[in-house]
């Protein structure tokens, strides 16, 4: 009824009060069973509506996975196709207070071999632990500049702070290029920049290119493929300036309106003045997204990652050529989209990693803990 005496409004405030009391009733039955269809397609109807696009594109994209008549389905796309056209800026904010019982991911061993002989440290590596303020900002402005080409500029900030001053970092990045849009694909061909600080003293800075881009296929998959090169400079180390690229893959498959299992691939690989510096890396990572009543979200993450450097590395590896490092990574998270502080909210995580490695004392182990709250604008 809301929606229908939205579209007799005879004022815009009028129509908008009337839409915000219908996203609250829909928003309502979907905290009682998430599973239903129809809520979240009316909501999405409603929100798009509003012009609430980051909102009503989530609703839309788990409609489509519900058993809904064809035709419904080609107006949600429609939909979805129409809201990537208007989209103008997007913005996120996330602060959190994370806990880390090994900051510096350093291995605490305290013996080395040299040949058949044993050697003690007398300063080795020790793990510290403690609780840091993480702060990440990212935002994405797109400028029309005919139909289905955008001019992107964005920037992105990360800002860790401890109480032990050498571990806190800043990094800084922007970017700006052209956007392709053509129906169910988005394409963006971004030249870049970033600034990193360690221990508050510059660190190093890089600039280079990246290639983002999405793409639907179909009404339950959509694809993310990417590239990246840059070239890094560091402010004191020289022998590591050098080449860094990547490219790689990920996909969304919304398998039900509550359930979305995500994975992706990546290939990358650093190429510095020093030689026993460069390395190839392969990682993998899966994942799902589980709506609960409620207002709740589960989501459990891993992911596999081998590194292999170049050689030679001498007696550290033992005798190997090549250093081998293998991490794993796993994360247990937890949204309550039903409480909001301003407009943010909480999400909890806990998060699991270990190194192993065949060149002594580059392993470690570390479990993680966040409280963050998140803000889309």
């Amino acid at each position: 009824m809301a929606v229908a005496a939205a579209e007799e409004a005879e004022t815009p405030e009028t129509r908008d009060r009337y839409l915000q009391i219908a996203v609250r009733a829909f928003e309502r039955l979907i905290i009682i069973d998430p599973s239903e269809v129809r809520p979240r397609l009316e909501l999405g109807r409603v929100l798009f509506l509003l012009e609430e696009d980051s909102d009503a594109e989530k609703q839309f994209e788990k409609a489509l996975a519900g058993d809904l008549p064809v035709m419904v389905k080609r107006n949600i796309v429609a939909h979805l196709d129409t809201m990537q056209q208007r989209k103008r800026w997007f913005a996120t904010l996330s602060v959190a207070l994370a806990a880390d019982d090994n900051i510096g991911a350093v291995d605490d061993g305290d013996t080395l071999y040299v040949g058949p002989f044993l050697f003690r440290l007398d300063n080795p590596a020790k793990r510290e632990s403690g609780i840091g303020l993480h702060t990440w900002a990212n935002g994405q402005y797109f400028h029309p500049l005919r139909r289905g080409i955008n001019w992107r500029s964005g920037a992105e900030l990360s800002l860790r702070e401890y109480s032990h001053r050498r571990f806190d970092t800043v990094w800084l990045g922007v970017q700006t290029g052209p956007q392709l849009l053509s129906g169910p694909l988005a394409l963006s061909l971004l030249a870049e920049a970033g600034y990193n600080r360690r221990a508050g003293r510059p660190e190093s800075y890089e600039l280079g290119f990246r290639l983002d881009s999405s793409l639907r296929v179909g009404q339950r998959l959509t694809l993310y493929p990417h590239a990246r090169r840059v070239k890094r400079t560091y402010r004191k180390t020289g022998d590591q300036d050098g080449q860094r690229w990547s490219l790689g893959i990920r996909s969304n498959f919304r398998v039900t309106p509550r359930l979305t299992v995500h994975g992706g691939f990546r290939y990358s690989g650093e190429h510095p003045e020093r030689r026993d510096y460069r390395s190839l890396r392969r990682s993998v990572d899966l994942g799902s997204n589980y709506d609960l009543p409620s207002s709740i979200t589960v989501r459990l993450d891993v992911s596999f990652a081998n590194t292999r450097f170049k050689p030679h590395w001498g007696f550290l590896t033992q005798g190997e050529p090549e250093r081998k490092d293998r991490l794993r990574s796993y994360r247990f998270s937890l949204v309550h989209h039903g409480w909001t502080l301003r407009g943010f909210t909480p999400r909890l995580s806990v998060t699991r990693e270990r190194r192993k490695s065949n060149a002594q004392l580059q392993g470690f182990e570390r479990w993680q803990g966040q409280i963050a709250f998140v803000k889309q604008f």
